[in-house]
């Protein structure tokens, strides 16, 4: 075991003045915790002159010098350290180890790495308002130093072994890839009639006709309109006044058909607000880190299912009263970037929880849509 100080030369960086334009542009790297996002510094966002090199405190630092960062918000949870390549600067963000001869940089490199989670809990600044490395304790830290014939061996194995999992990443990502692919193909298929083609074709006489199944999603309407009257009268609702109507949706127009997917006979296109009692959209309370009732956000709907996991919670009863999902509830996120915007899940009253103000449950009626079928479509690619 060695102190970090023992095995070679440190050295810290500076920020040239930003006033002087000549400092600025120039074709040396200038490295800051931003560009420490790579195992090898090659280049950098921002470079300097050698004028600036030689008229402020940050130095040329040298080919096979180890980088590591200790000042950023990063350090909250990761040591960054990095090889250069070529000749750098660096920022007083960074502080760069030059190895003595005998030290094998990769070795060295691969050796702080291992050490990062512990060098973040022995050498951090207590009390500072960004996240620091205290100097004298990461040069004092130990660490393990073999022969140099055997540190270019252990380097070699790593980057041997390292290799084969980024293949490995790689071809789980073309997996991932090509069982999305699959899973659209099967939900298209499903929802055009194609996986259950061969079962309709043997119980020609049980299917419904399109008209028949209008009809009933109308006689279903009035019906949970009608209960809807009742349970709030039974209440004795103080807010008073009636459920609103089912919504009346305009037919799908002649050019919106023609751009849907021919269905098979018996199924129709219909507008979602024909299977629901009216959308609403959650609570948006603040929420806590502590609470009675965990409020599902958008960023819980994964897959098609509820993640339990990175919660915040209510405990306001008013809340908990309006916002309770029940079972079999689909809701989906009103807002989100292009590939994320309209991603849906079914609550399965796994626990009590509510819903959350970027999110809208649909209110599908049960009678009408069961509301696996509706989650599965609404994540098929058409949906």
């Amino acid at each position: 075991m060695a102190s970090l100080c023992d095995l070679g030369e440190w050295r810290g960086g500076g920020t040239p003045s930003k006033l002087v334009q000549d400092y600025w542009n120039g074709n040396i790297p200038w490295v800051s915790p931003k560009d420490m996002k790579q195992n090898s510094i090659f280049d950098s966002a921002d470079h300097i002159t050698e004028n600036a090199v030689d008229d402020s405190a940050t130095k040329l630092i040298p080919p096979d010098s180890i980088l590591c960062v200790t000042r950023s918000g990063i350090l909250a949870h990761t040591f960054p350290v990095a090889i250069t390549m070529v000749s750098v600067t660096v920022n007083q963000d960074i502080k760069a180890l030059t190895p003595f001869e005998g030290i094998d940089a990769r070795y060295l490199t691969w050796v702080l790495r291992a050490h990062g989670r512990a060098i973040l809990q022995t050498c951090s600044k207590d009390g500072t308002t960004v996240n620091s490395i205290e100097t004298s304790r990461l040069y004092a830290y130990r660490v393990p130093v073999a022969p140099q014939r055997e540190q270019h061996r252990i380097v070699s194995k790593i980057e041997e072994l390292f290799s084969e999992l980024d293949n490995g990443i790689e071809s789980t990502k073309v997996a991932r890839d090509q069982l999305q692919i699959y899973r659209h193909a099967l939900l298209r298929a499903a929802f055009e009639g194609k996986i259950t083609a061969q079962w309709r074709q043997k119980n020609k006489n049980k299917l419904e006709s399109a008209d028949h199944l209008i009809a009933r999603i109308k006689k279903e309407q009035d019906a949970d309109y009608q209960a809807r009257i009742s349970t709030r009268n039974a209440a004795s609702d103080k807010n008073g006044g009636r459920p609103r109507l089912p919504k009346v949706f305009a037919p799908l127009t002649k050019q919106e058909l023609e751009e849907l997917p021919v269905l098979p006979e018996g199924w129709i296109w219909e507008k979602l607000g024909w299977m629901t009692c009216g959308v609403e959209y959650g609570t948006a309370a603040k929420s806590s880190e502590r609470g009675k009732v965990p409020v599902l956000r958008m960023g819980n709907i994964q897959n098609a299912k509820f993640d339990w996991s990175d919660l915040v919670y209510a405990s306001d009863q008013d809340e908990i009263r309006k916002y309770s999902l029940r079972e079999g509830d689909v809701l989906f996120n009103r807002t989100n970037s292009p590939e994320l915007v309209g991603k849906t899940a079914i609550y399965r009253g796994e626990r009590p929880a509510l819903f959350a103000g970027y999110l809208i449950r649909i209110n599908q009626l049960p009678s009408i849509v069961d509301s696996q079928y509706l989650n599965l479509f609404l994540n098929s690619h058409i949906a």
